[in-house]
């Protein structure tokens, strides 16, 4: 029995998207939660190695009082459950409560016992909590007491679920694009063809069993907001050490971590526009803003590869129709390419600058990266193609589609991308968006 063409075109899309994005979502769901896990367990022990500091000296004199009162300073952190402080002996002096149930009484839980009978950190899952536990010792490592301190797994579980459940959207939805796009494809092949065309169809089709890789991009793409996490768990640490706006800056500090845990459902929902057409609120966009929240975001990028920022920004700027987090998004794509771009560059320098001219805001980002070839520059908003990636390195690549997405966007938004570039010495990605009023 011969198999008609078009069969065999979309069954060939579909395997291929099938095994190709499953393999890599698979990977993708895998990665994304070790490290959000691993994040948020490093993030448990220095704040707990903190609070150890911060007691020191209320438990070597035995003020029960003055330890109660740091401990009710340190609940303000939501993913702190409980936070016991013992003796030498074991004993509970106090959880940081005004009722105290458990004071001096021994804890009889296996963790508990364990602990005490450790010199060293110790930690355990039980459920929904992480146990961090361990001696409060003399800089000649006598121990003077114990301190356990159990942290809610509920965020970093829901981030997982939520970075689970893209993943599979994703891959879901470029099942069916590809099917959809490959059945049309089907449809324009005519039985008699010849055997040349048909060829040249298929490898057409093959080229659409790509959109499977959208799901690669999901645990690079979240990678901004997961660091903007870690980089909120630093100030943490420094408010902590520092014992200054403890309760006036760390809700704040907390606050911008759950932001950032929504921006990564906010890429994914980037990445799924790419592949299909969706409605969004139009509202008044303040650029200053939206350029000061990705910066945020990147903040952590930035200051690791040692990158200055200059902002040029006019004291006013006219405000623009459009949604900010799609504008926001758009100017951390710019940011995080110029940080590939700066990898190797000996002068690492990021200059940002607004300016309205005839009517138009005018948003550059300028760097001394490694620049973009006359032969490339043509392509480099064709989806799927990326000059971040250098095989014999080993280096990772992009995904191919933040400079797609941008441009989309900014069309979006009446507005265009224009590009300057000269290798070796660096590019300028210029913003040009329709003022309001």
């Amino acid at each position: 029995m011969k198999i008609n063409i078009g069969f065999k075109l979309i069954l060939y899309t579909f395997l291929v998207i099938l095994f190709v994005g499953g393999g890599i979502t698979i990977y993708s769901i895998y990665q994304g939660k070790r490290q959000i896990l691993e994040t948020f367990k490093k993030g448990s022990f220095q704040l707990t190695e903190l609070i150890s500091e911060n007691i020191y000296n209320n438990l070597y004199f035995l003020d029960v009082h003055a330890l109660e009162n740091q401990l009710e300073a340190f609940q303000v952190n939501r993913d702190i459950l409980y936070t016991y402080v013992f003796d030498i002996n074991g004993v509970l002096l106090t959880d940081g409560t005004d009722e105290n149930p458990l004071r001096d009484q021994k804890l009889k839980d296996p963790f508990s016992q364990q602990m005490l009978g450790k010199s060293n950190w110790q930690s355990q899952v039980e459920g929904e909590t992480f146990k961090v536990g361990g001696p409060v010792s003399t800089i000649d490592k006598t121990p003077i007491g114990f301190l356990q301190i159990g942290f809610s797994l509920k965020n970093p579980y829901l981030i997982a679920r939520h970075t689970t459940q893209s993943s599979i959207w994703i891959t879901l939805i470029a099942l069916l694009v590809g099917t959809f796009l490959a059945i049309l494809v089907s449809k324009t092949l005519a039985p008699r063809k010849e055997l040349l065309e048909t060829q040249a169809e298929l490898i057409q089709a093959a080229k659409l069993a790509t959109v499977g890789q959208l799901a690669s991009g999901v645990a690079h793409e979240i990678n901004n907001p997961l660091q903007a996490i870690s980089g909120n768990l630093e100030t943490a640490e420094l408010i902590l050490k520092e014992g200054k706006g403890i309760k006036e800056e760390l809700p704040e500090v907390i606050q911008e971590m759950k932001v950032a845990t929504r921006r990564s459902q906010e890429i994914v929902q980037g990445l799924l526009k790419f592949a299909r057409r969706s409605t969004s609120l139009k509202e008044e966009v303040h650029v200053e803003e939206a350029i000061q929240e990705a910066l945020q975001l990147t903040h952590n990028q930035l200051d690791k590869e040692h990158i200055h920022v200059e902002k040029i920004l006019p004291s006013k700027i006219p405000t623009v129709i459009g949604n900010t987090r799609e504008l926001m998004q758009v100017f951390v794509n710019f940011i995080t390419n110029a940080v590939r771009a700066m990898s190797e560059s000996e002068r690492k320098n990021l200059r940002i600058s607004a300016k309205v001219e005839n009517g138009k805001i005018l948003v550059s980002f300028q760097d001394t990266g490694c620049g973009i070839s006359k032969e490339t520059l043509p392509r480099i908003f064709e989806p799927f193609f990326t000059t971040s990636y250098k095989e014999a390195e080993g280096k990772m690549k992009g995904t191919g589609l933040g400079l797609s997405i941008n441009q989309r966007i900014i069309k979006e938004h009446l507005g265009r991308i224009e590009v300057q570039s000269e290798p070796q010495k660096g590019s300028t990605f210029t913003v040009i968006l329709p003022a309001q009023g």
